[in-house]
């Protein structure tokens, strides 16, 4: 009896190996090589390097090379190194030895190596999201059309504290359309909530926010207060992370809002609101029924 078992190998650039032989005598007779395109579209979960992970050469046959040393940058896009707890915090990763096709995944986990807050496409076009059940942990890749950039970004739900390390693989193809050749950076980047006394100095400064939606109008309804003269933006995504409106809102003095905003029409479901002030996100969600 013959049969096909085919073995596939996943990444940005791979290869498929099919084998058709006598099973019942454990050999094979005969074998296909041919060169395919599989994950172009992202990688497989669980290959960030992160603590009982693998990383790219799971499938890359290439070089594993420490990328903490300014090749990987993973920043937040408000700038320095703390995290607003509870919130969406907006990052970019930047792949700084790139070539014409590139690939990366990413995971943020706490001390105990478990997930931390949790992970949103903000760009549907060149990202998306990937999950691993084994490890019960949350991953952001490349699509297809995010293989030729080397500038990514993406939403962080973050925890209400703690300090949480993101562990970030990228890969540097030769784009021969094989799993040979490749370079893979791996690194470590870790970021903190406030200190405790920092929370203390901010409290009385920290602008409440709260939103509602009107389906009568297709109005969202934000109440918001202001604590310094501020630019204020508003962006809404779907569960996807997917953006459906954004709006720049203009600069704001001191003093307590409450403004309506007018929308296109949105398809049933749950919306994140976020309204940023100085790119300090804070965010609320909606359902349109």
């Amino acid at each position: 009896m013959k049969s096909t078992v085919s073995v596939i190998l996943i990444g940005v650039g791979i290869t498929a190996i099919s084998m058709i032989g006598n099973t019942s005598k454990g050999s094979y007779s005969a074998y296909h090589v041919s060169s395919i395109q599989l994950n172009t579209g992202g990688s497989p979960s669980a290959r960030t390097g992160a603590p009982g992970e693998a990383t790219c050469t799971s499938c890359h046959n290439g070089s594993v090379l420490d990328g903490n040393a300014g090749i990987n940058s993973l920043t937040l896009t408000a700038g320095g190194t703390e995290y607003v707890p509870d919130a969406v915090n907006t990052m970019q990763l930047t792949f700084n030895d790139a070539s014409t096709k590139n690939g990366f995944q990413l995971v943020a986990l706490n001390a105990a190596d478990e997930m931390a807050g949790s992970l949103a496409v903000s760009d549907a076009t060149n990202t998306k999201f990937v999950a691993s059940a084994f490890f019960d942990r949350e991953y952001i890749t490349h699509t297809s059309n995010g293989t030729s950039l080397s500038t990514w970004t993406f939403d962080w739900s973050a925890p209400a504290s703690g300090d949480v390390t993101f562990y970030v693989a990228t890969n540097k193809t030769n784009a021969n359309g094989e799993n040979g050749g490749d370079v893979v950076y791996v690194s470590e980047h870790t970021f903190t909530a406030p200190s405790t006394a920092n929370l203390l100095n901010d409290e009385t400064s920290t602008p409440s926010f709260n939103v509602g939606y009107q389906p009568e109008t297709n109005q969202l309804f934000l109440d918001f207060t202001v604590n310094q003269t501020e630019e204020l933006s508003l962006n809404i995504t779907d569960l996807k992370g997917k953006s459906v409106h954004f709006e720049q809102l203009g600069n704001f003095v001191p003093g307590d809002y409450s403004n309506k905003v007018r929308l296109n029409e949105l398809a049933q479901g749950i919306y994140s609101v976020t309204l940023f002030m100085n790119n300090k996100p804070f965010s609320g969600k909606i359902y349109v029924q």
